[in-house]
């Protein structure tokens, strides 16, 4: 499993720097345009840990990287299993850094005087930082689900055929989750209010309490399901010819 994380970690070392620069410059400019920094925490976590994961897809199909990887005395399992926590790290990576951004740009902007455009985009209060933070957990928490699918697509099928598979499967599960959700009777308008109450009290303030135990069950669901992604993909792998 080391072995495995470690040759993908230093294989996308180098790439990596550069993703995170060219995404910090991306996101402070959407940032700025649309004068929030809910933009900002949307885009660079979830930018960052997709663009590694096609990243190291693309290096798998190039100069037969693929071919010589599985040579060495390496399990395809934790071949995959090493993409698999690349991505997690990433993702936490991204987060961090991001938090770490939004802190210090809140500062900047309080000390030195910007145009409007620039003070209204990044600063920040206490309650501010909480509504990022949740948005940014939620960001993440729905990009391991994307890659729980695109994973084991690519694993087994490689890049180039993956790429005009995933699309099809990517809209028809939420097509199939809704309809589903349909024959049950579920109506989401008279759902809503109910769903609301539980995280919001009559005053309209947050219940901290009540929005952390959530987080925690869709972290923990989240991993559960990369979990059995990754014995998908790994299984899938194994029996791949290459």
């Amino acid at each position: 499993m080391k072995a495995g994380f470690l040759i993908d970690f230093l294989t996308m070392k180098n790439t990596q720097k550069q993703l995170l620069i060219t995404a910090l410059i991306v996101t402070i400019g959407v940032s700025i345009a649309v004068g929030s920094p809910m933009m900002m925490v949307c885009m660079f976590t979830a930018m960052v840990p997709m663009m590694s994961i096609f990243t190291g897809l693309a290096y798998d199909e190039r100069n037969g990287w693929e071919t010589y990887r599985i040579s060495l005395p390496i399990a395809r399992r934790d071949v995959v299993m090493g993409r698999y926590l690349n991505l997690i790290v990433a993702s936490l990576v991204s987060f961090v850094i991001m938090f770490a951004m939004i802190w210090l740009l809140s500062i900047i902007v309080s000390i030195i005087p910007f145009p409007q455009i620039v003070t209204t985009a990044f600063a920040t209060d206490s309650e501010g930082f909480l509504e990022l933070a949740i948005a940014g957990i939620l960001v993440m928490c729905l990009l391991l689900l994307v890659a729980s699918i695109v994973l084991p697509v690519t694993f087994r099928f490689g890049m180039t055929r993956a790429t005009r598979i995933l699309p099809v499967v990517l809209v028809i599960i939420p097509v199939v989750g809704v309809s589903m959700l349909s024959s049950t009777g579920f109506d989401i308008t008279t759902a809503f209010p109910s769903v609301l109450s539980f995280f919001i009290d009559e005053g309209g303030n947050p219940i901290i309490g009540n929005v952390i135990l959530t987080l925690v069950l869709i972290i923990v669901v989240v991993l559960a399901i990369n979990f059995i992604s990754f014995l998908i993909a790994a299984r899938l792998y194994e029996r791949k010819e290459l």
